[in-house]
């Protein structure tokens, strides 16, 4: 497994940055809906998770292209300032609320976002950290944690706090980045693990595109079981969904190092029969679930490391793909639950 330094700087950038915007969208959205007739509510959040997931392998496209530029980051996060303005003014102006279109609108405008800056993020690690499991992990752990925060203590408050942070980090991340000299992107980005923008991949289209499915479909089926676990477990106090995210988030990070020490097959192995040892004591409580929503999480790193391998120089597309094969999972949980 070829990995690089990984850069702690911009790493701990990113990851505080997926909470802040994952947390950011939370809050807009639930900012909202406390005016709106349960439909509505249902629908809107539909949309915003349509835009914020299913539209990554898109941006994914756009992304490889303009390589280490920081203008989506940019763009991602007026997107969201952009879209708590919008909520602001509907709640201030009922009647426009009441219209419909503004929820709607305000969902497409922060899923827009979201989905810009996941992808983004996704890349950078890749351009800074080498395709390592360590550093994808950490990056996309802490959104897991940023949503059951903002869910419990959502307010206005809270994503003031969020919108100024993230700005901060914004130009903070700009000014740290060693490649900052590269802007506006260039034509061969290079990323610690020597892939270029734009590399054809050894592998014939064939073997990648069935490859590809493989990892979709893995992530799909655990899209399904996580929520599973995370729908069996009793949330009976706000801790117990502080708990939720938390655990989730140290997952997703455990499984990058228990990768790297233990390597990627024996590590898979022994994350798959700890999940399947947890479904067949389903029913035993709380612990039981929480051990196997931690274990389930463990596997995301190595999905990413597979299909950034897969795709290599199209990493951004890779993590847009396996993005938006989460949402059938979901959305299944949810029609069975």
């Amino acid at each position: 497994m070829k990995t690089g330094k990984i850069n702690i700087p911009l790493l701990s950038i990113s990851a505080a940055m997926h909470l802040m915007v994952d947390g950011i969208c939370v809050c807009c959205l639930y900012l909202m809906a406390m005016n709106l007739p349960l439909n509505h509510i249902m629908a809107v959040f539909i949309t915003y998770n349509t835009m914020a997931f299913l539209t990554q392998p898109l941006t994914g496209l756009y992304i490889d292209k303009v390589g280490n530029s920081h203008w989506p980051l940019i763009t991602a996060t007026g997107l969201l300032g952009v879209g708590a303005a919008v909520v602001y003014c509907l709640i201030s102006m009922p009647a426009l609320q009441q219209a419909a279109v503004g929820p709607f609108l305000v969902a497409c405008i922060i899923g827009a976002g979201n989905s810009l800056f996941h992808v983004w993020g996704g890349k950078q690690t890749i351009l800074k950290d080498g395709n390592d499991p360590r550093a994808l992990g950490v990056f996309v752990s802490t959104g897991a944690f940023g949503l059951s925060l903002s869910y419990v203590f959502y307010s206005w408050t809270l994503l003031i706090i969020y919108l100024f942070a993230m700005s901060a980090a914004s130009m903070g991340y700009i000014m740290l980045d060693p490649q900052k000299k590269n802007f506006a992107g260039s034509e061969e980005e290079t990323a610690v693990d020597g892939t270029t923008k734009g590399q054809p991949v050894s592998l014939t289209t064939a073997l990648v595109s069935l490859a590809i499915i493989g990892i979709a479909l893995f992530v799909f089926i655990r899209s399904f079981v996580g929520e599973w676990f995370s729908g069996s477990i009793v949330k009976d106090k706000e801790i117990i969904i502080l708990l939720v995210g938390f655990v989730a988030m140290a997952g997703k990070m455990a499984g990058g190092w228990m990768m790297k020490i233990g390597g990627l097959v024996s590590s898979l192995c022994v994350m798959i029969a700890a999940t399947l040892i947890c479904l067949a004591l389903k029913g035993q409580g709380n612990t039981v679930n929480f051990i196997g929503l931690f274990m389930i999480n463990c596997t995301m790193p190595v999905t990413l490391y597979l299909a950034n391998y897969v795709l290599k120089g199209r990493e951004a597309l890779a993590f847009g793909i396996l993005a938006a094969a989460l949402m059938p999972g979901y959305f299944l949980s949810q029609l069975m639950s």
